[in-house]
């Protein structure tokens, strides 16, 4: 071999600290990672045009009418208690929108406003039926006094309810509860929308709600009854009922504390609606059913 085909050791040093640089120079690069791209929130579907078709009704006396809104979905749907076509039997405040019912059970709450109109209700994404509940006016039932209560937090299970009958350290006539439910059951049942129903369980099997004689927390004197979230109850010792031979007290009595579950409106001095507002000798009266009705299709918490 010649000369010009060796390669002298500094030279060999020389060429592998080269390529040992190279071959580090492309590893590098081929770690290296390209600036990221920001990630871009989901476009939103561009709005559409719906239409929404009100059904309004008389909330315990039937219905009125219809009108259709159109518009852009999520841009503001704006109903008014006069957009319903007649309001000659309504209250001009106080509206509740619900999906439609189609003669079942009451749909999802959309809005209810204390005023003539709907406040934050937007456009459905996709055409709809809603139910516009209005209140009756045909009985002079003042419903704030709901409202006007420390408490006011409406149901607090299904409305489509269970109960039982129990006694607590107290007995009485069994037919007295069982009519009181009976009127209530019957007052919120609708041709156009179910807003409550009640299933009796057999002995000793806890409903979401039990109704019954109890002596009570206090005096067994004094307590004429109570009721909360799990039962509606009376004390028949107390002395309101003392000479009630035909019963009469206990029924109006076992109707305001059966409202006062439904409602839980209540101050320190008990419920807000009483028996002697919403009750007459023969039991609920109308003032007591509309009162009633207005709680379930204004609660925004119901479920079926």
């Amino acid at each position: 071999m010649t000369r010009d085909n060796k390669i002298s050791r500094r030279e060999l040093m020389a060429l592998l600290a080269k390529a040992g640089v190279a071959a580090t120079g492309i590893t590098l690069l081929g770690n290296c990672k390209s600036p990221t791209t920001p990630e871009q929130p989901p476009e939103l579907p561009p709005p559409v045009a719906v239409s929404v078709l009100v059904r309004f009704y008389n909330h315990t006396q039937g219905y009125l009418g219809e009108k259709v809104f159109e518009g852009m979905s999520d841009s503001p749907l704006e109903v008014k208690i006069s957009d319903c076509p007649y309001i000659g039997t309504v209250e001009p405040n106080r509206i509740a929108v619900r999906e439609a019912a189609h003669g079942s059970w009451l749909g999802k709450l959309i809005e209810f406003s204390l005023g003539e109109r709907l406040e934050t209700a937007k456009f459905p994404k996709q055409n709809m039926e809603y139910d516009a509940f209005l209140m009756n006016k045909g009985n002079g039932t003042n419903y704030e006094i709901l409202h006007s209560g420390r408490y006011y937090l409406g149901l607090q299970h299904s409305p489509n309810a269970t109960w039982d009958r129990e006694d607590h350290d107290a007995t009485g006539p069994d037919e007295v509860p069982h009519e009181a439910m009976r009127q209530v059951r019957e007052t919120l049942q609708y041709p156009w929308a179910k807003y409550m129903e009640f299933t009796e369980l057999p002995p000793n099997v806890r409903g979401d709600f039990w109704v019954g004689y109890a002596s009570g927390p206090g005096p067994s004197d004094l307590d004429e009854g109570g009721f909360s979230e799990l039962c509606a109850w009376i004390n028949p010792a107390a002395p309101i009922f003392r000479g009630d031979v035909n019963n009469v007290m206990k029924l109006r009595l076992f109707i305001e504390k059966i409202c006062g579950h439904i409602t839980l409106s209540y101050d320190n001095q008990g419920a807000m609606a009483t028996y002697g507002y919403i009750t007459d000798n023969n039991g609920i009266n109308q003032i007591g059913k509309d009162l009633l009705a207005y709680s379930v299709v204004r609660d925004p918490v119901i479920v079926r």
